[in-house]
């Protein structure tokens, strides 16, 4: 009987950890998170971009632009994004910025991120801005961050830091700077 006993207790052990184990597995670490709060993208690639992880990255950034073509040469990122009806001047930029640090920042083997803006998906669509970010603006952009945060106005950070360019059809469809 006191074999019996012991296997019992450890068959019960054991299903308790099994169990406990599997829970953790589920458990959500950011399930209390404020959902206003920056999203900042973390797979289990680490932190160099490849062939193989560039799909899974851009598909988990929350953008408000659609995503055209993504291309990638080591150690340029190239981006072709459009704007969907609707889509507010501010969102525009905050989505730049965001790509832009997720390039620069997030990703070691970035050392320059070039996008392009246009204002639809179809191939006679028109370019609207074009982008180029490197590791000069990295600086730029880690300065700036440290001193306001991404709170701050997403166009006045971009057009400080990075190079832009804009058509004339820009201002048509937004306004004026």
């Amino acid at each position: 009987m006191h074999r019996l006993s012991k296997l019992l207790s450890a068959t019960g052990l054991s299903c308790m950890i099994v169990l406990c184990l599997s829970y953790l597995a589920n458990y959500d670490v950011n399930q209390t998170r404020d959902e206003s709060a920056d999203v900042m993208v973390t797979l289990a690639y680490g932190d160099r971009l490849t062939d193989d992880n560039l799909v899974d990255y851009m598909a988990h950034l929350p953008l408000s632009l659609a995503i055209r073509k993504v291309d990638w040469r080591e150690p340029v990122l190239y981006i072709d994004l459009y704007v969907k009806d609707g889509t507010a001047r501010n969102l525009v930029f905050t989505d730049i910025r965001d790509i832009c640090l997720f390039g620069l920042q997030s990703m070691r083997n970035v050392s320059k991120v070039m996008m392009r803006i246009y204002d639809s998906p179809r191939g006679s669509s028109s370019l609207l801005l074009a982008i180029s970010a490197d590791s000069f603006a990295k600086r730029k952009l880690t300065e700036r961050l440290r001193d306001a945060g991404t709170d701050g106005d997403a166009e006045q950070l971009v057009r400080s830091v990075f190079q832009v360019q804009e058509t004339p059809r820009w201002p048509l469809l937004f306004g004026e700077s």
